[in-house]
């Protein structure tokens, strides 16, 4: 079951639920399904808030083609809830091959950015076509679609409004016909997604960055693998002033790269807590961690829970008292949404079985006063993958 999680989330994953029961998004109702398709199931990847009230989750609709084969083909999915969880309408996006979202944020007039790759590749989370930047309204209706790239192999991690445009985190395989070197940029956008300047954040494809997280001082924090010794991956952390400079960056062996690089948070002090899953010795089970940096990059405190509590968080947020809480699926149940607290220290308040039934984990979590709005997916062998989404309180128990 975690292999199976694993990879459904690198393939980079309505009813109204005021009772906290959670709602699903079904097989495709209201979107047109291709002929010839054999199956269609939903994965989701990212929940944010709406700025306007409400919710978006961002992550794939994957049409099967042929079951003999495993052909298919898989588009960019988005999906809009009101303030009761209710479904007000889905999109899907692509250019009709393998698409994958890589970033989903919230539009300051209460639509949403969706930032992504064309053409992209499961095992590795590259592309072979082009970056990709939409802007959907709140009512769903595209307003911005703007491939960016140049000879394939390139590909959006981030972006964020800025003064009359957006910036983008960018990475390329480069282009000598166009004079672009191999590497990880920061792109400077207008209103139109034209590219207006660009800093170059470092040079070649040693470093996939994964994900990115917008910092109160303007900064970046990029996360992402470098291998090293042919097959060692090893998890890397970058941190970029607000002008693009380059102040630290950390590597760290034996983290799970796979189910640790979105979650991430920063803390008042301008540091970071993240959380994920490590494999404490190999052959083993993996270990939920929370680990706390200062502003400087320095480790402040690490925390492995309990092996019986193996598994992965694959979503973290910060309580209202200063207590962090992850999210994710426990192994040692085959793979059952939980929720972990634990205090500002990393000391352990709770753990939760979140939902009944294996097969299911959460990766969406937004505070909510003292409660939580969290999203995921569960599967069956008839529905295969669905999203869902519900309300979670302060002690882990849904509403």
């Amino acid at each position: 079951m975690l292999r199976r999680l694993i990879l459904v989330l690198l393939s980079s994953c309505g009813t109204g639920c005021s009772t906290g029961s959670p709602a699903t998004v079904g097989d495709g109702t209201g979107i047109e399904v291709p002929p010839g398709v054999q199956e269609v199931f939903d994965v989701g990847h990212r929940l944010v808030a709406a700025a306007d009230g409400g919710y978006y989750i961002g992550g794939q609709r994957n049409f099967t083609l042929n079951l003999d084969t495993g052909e298919s083909n898989r588009d960019i999915l988005v999906v809009r809830y009101n303030e009761v969880l209710a479904t007000q309408w889905q999109k899907t996006l692509g250019a009709g091959g393998w698409d994958l979202d890589t970033m989903l944020v919230p539009a300051t007039d209460g639509g949403v950015l969706v930032c992504g790759v064309l053409g992209a590749n499961l095992l590795d989370m590259q592309s072979t076509g082009d970056a990709v930047l939409y802007r959907l309204t709140s009512d769903g209706v595209t307003v911005l679609d703007r491939a960016i790239g140049f000879e394939g192999g390139d590909r959006c991690t981030a972006v964020r409004e800025s003064e009359g445009g957006y910036e983008m985190i960018f990475s390329t395989e480069g282009s000598e016909t166009q004079g672009w070197q191999a590497g990880t940029y920061l792109l400077e956008l207008d209103a139109q997604a034209a590219i207006t300047k660009s800093t170059q954040l470092f040079a070649g494809n040693a470093f996939e960055v994964r994900s990115a997280l917008y910092l109160s001082d303007g900064g970046w924090l990029l996360v992402g693998t470098k291998t090293e010794g042919g097959s060692t991956l090893m998890l890397m952390l970058w941190r970029f002033s607000a002008d693009a400079q380059f102040l630290w960056g950390k590597s760290l062996p034996g983290y799970n790269l796979d189910v640790s690089y979105r979650s991430v948070v920063e803390t008042g002090d301008g540091g970071l807590v993240f959380t994920g899953a490590r494999y404490a010795q190999s052959p083993g089970p993996l270990v939920m961690f929370f680990e706390r940096w200062d502003a400087d990059g320095s480790v402040v405190w690490t925390r492995d829970l309990d092996p019986g509590l193996s598994g992965v968080c694959l979503a973290l947020a910060t309580a209202p008292n200063g207590d962090f809480v992850g999210a994710g699926s426990f192994e040692d149940t085959n793979g059952i949404g939980a929720a972990v607290r634990v205090d500002p220290e990393g000391n352990l308040v709770w753990t939760r079985e979140i939902l009944e039934g294996e097969g299911t984990f959460i990766n969406g979590l937004l505070p909510e006063g003292d409660d939580f709005v969290i999203s995921g997916m569960t599967w069956s062998e008839a529905t295969l993958w669905e999203l869902w989404i519900g309300r979670m309180d302060g002690d882990g128990y849904l509403r």
